[in-house]
């Protein structure tokens, strides 16, 4: 969206690029940077369209804000339609959808009609996770899902000197955007639906596989007034002290003595989930 993207993501390319260079590399990987596309569905559709142009099987969003480390490579591998990586963004409260202020995986499971809550997966859980709607930050699709027309919405609009155009159909004189990804919003512009998560939902309905990998470690830069981040990290640890509620009526508590110890790994990556790849 800006002209900025982060050493982290320079890093993750470079190595991209140098394996694709392998002869016997599993995968040839190419790149396409967007700048300054706005709104940020009008940016993915635009990516949409390259992609589809091309010969390529995947394709995989890289958010600028991104901090991925070297496992995001794992998404590659992934046998699901749509998988993404293992990123966290804010809470914010709102009561009557049962949100907290605090951290969420942004990988959710459906609990309400157009009610998501992010999975809380715990120390010992598979690493890969089916889910109902993930974000597409840093996450991969698979051409066949973009190929999808069921996917795709009407793109037909007429210029101010009357001429009427088809966005959906490829033209070497535009750039092409396949209405693929839209952002569902109330008469007054307000968001009802994130680009990611809308797509997510009509790609469920339509029988696609979503998962996210926890082992494909992805962070995620923001930048956030000092006593808003204490106020959120606060709200956070109380959040995790109360414990996490599942479904079947179980909690999980923090196990205060472990959590408190020191670490014994110091190569583990704090937050690391010690997760098994099969179940």
């Amino acid at each position: 969206m800006t002209n900025r993207i982060t050493i982290q993501i320079v890093g993750v390319l470079d190595a991209l690029r140098q394996a694709s260079k392998d002869p016997d590399a599993a995968f040839d990987v190419h790149f396409l940077i967007e700048v300054a596309k706005s709104p940020v569905e009008y940016a993915r559709n635009v990516l949409v369209g390259a992609f589809l142009k091309s010969d390529c099987d995947k394709l995989w969003f890289i958010d600028e804000d991104m901090l991925p480390d070297s496992s995001v490579a794992r998404l590659l591998h992934s046998d699901a339609d749509i998988t993404c990586a293992r990123m966290y963004k804010f809470d914010h409260p709102n009561p009557a959808e049962g949100k907290e202020v605090g951290l969420g995986l942004c990988a959710m499971t459906k609990i309400e009609t157009n009610l998501y809550r992010p999975l809380a997966p715990s120390l010992g859980d598979t690493a890969i996770q089916e889910c109902d709607a993930v974000g597409t930050a840093c996450t991969i699709i698979n051409r066949r899902v973009l190929e999808d027309r069921r996917l795709w919405t009407d793109n037909i609009y007429t210029t101010v000197d009357g001429k009427t155009i088809d966005g959906n159909v490829p033209d070497d004189a535009r750039e092409y955007a396949p209405a693929v990804f839209r952002y569902p919003r109330g008469p007054n512009g307000v968001g009802i639906m994130g680009e990611d998560i809308d797509f997510c939902v009509r790609a469920k309905a339509l029988g696609y596989s979503i998962k996210v990998d926890l082992n494909a470690v992805c962070g995620h830069w923001k930048s956030i007034d000092i006593d808003q981040a204490g106020f959120l990290a606060q709200k956070t640890v109380e959040r995790v002290m109360r414990g996490i509620q599942l479904e079947d009526g179980r909690v999980l508590q923090v196990d205060l003595k472990s959590a408190l110890a020191p670490m014994k790994d110091k190569a583990v990556h704090a937050g690391d989930f010690a997760v098994k790849d099969v179940a």
